[in-house]
């Protein structure tokens, strides 16, 4: 299954009980809003997903006031009792995210998707 996100917008897939959301390079505001948008229509729809899983792994670097907005849609997502799990940080993203003060919120973090996928079995 090809979890990746093209350079254009997000892609989203489901595994088990969690939505993956892979997030595109160079991702802007116009791009968080509209994920914001998916992200919680679908939660809405299906009371069974249990969490979201947000893939960085094509994400080189990023603005922090796009940053900001991406948290405030993960706090949304914790606000309506899913989790929130990340994977995929590069280390542009992490120097943006520390240069800025910023702590995006998460229950949980993984090297990649994979390493979130063998958490969630052990749930």
């Amino acid at each position: 299954m090809d979890l990746s996100a093209s350079d254009q917008q997000a892609s989203f897939n489901r595994i088990g009980d969690h939505l993956i959301v892979a997030l595109p390079n160079n991702f802007d505001a116009d791009d968080v809003s509209q994920l914001e948008d998916q992200v919680l229509h679908q939660l809405n729809l299906n009371k069974r997903i249990r969490g979201v899983i947000v893939d960085f792994a094509a994400v080189h670097s990023t603005d922090p006031g796009d940053l900001a907005r991406l948290n405030h849609c993960l706090l949304a997502v914790h606000l309506l009792g899913r989790q929130v799990r990340l994977c995929g940080i590069n280390p542009g993203v992490a120097a943006v995210t520390i240069r800025s003060g910023q702590q995006l919120h998460h229950d949980r973090i993984g090297f990649d998707i994979d390493d979130l996928l063998g958490d969630l079995n052990d749930d």
